[in-house]
């Protein structure tokens, strides 16, 4: 993947990620297949001390010829793993 990150503060509270597909010229070249995402959003608002809500969205297409068992099994196994990986940090600032 190529992509691109921007992150908006959209209040004291509230923060917002958004990251797409894009072409750069140092950018190794593709052997085979290349995910584009087509958008991908994650809005985070602090609720309190200890709590947060975050929102996540995602679009993408895999392209190739990848298996849709594979697909199938990293669209729902990731953000999973992208919320367990927010609490394991949440944690540790606790510490």
């Amino acid at each position: 993947m190529v992509y691109e990150s921007k992150i908006f503060r959209n209040s004291p509270s509230q923060i917002r990620l958004e990251m797409k597909s894009v072409k750069h010229p140092k950018a190794p070249q593709s052997n085979g297949v290349r995910i584009h995402i087509i958008f991908t959003r994650y809005e985070i608002v602090k609720l309190g001390n200890n709590s947060m809500h975050v929102t996540f969205e995602t679009l993408s297409e895999p392209g190739g010829t990848i298996p849709n068992f594979l697909t199938n099994w990293a669209s729902e196994r990731y953000p999973v793993t992208l919320f367990e990986g927010l609490r394991r940090e949440l944690i540790k600032l606790k510490k």
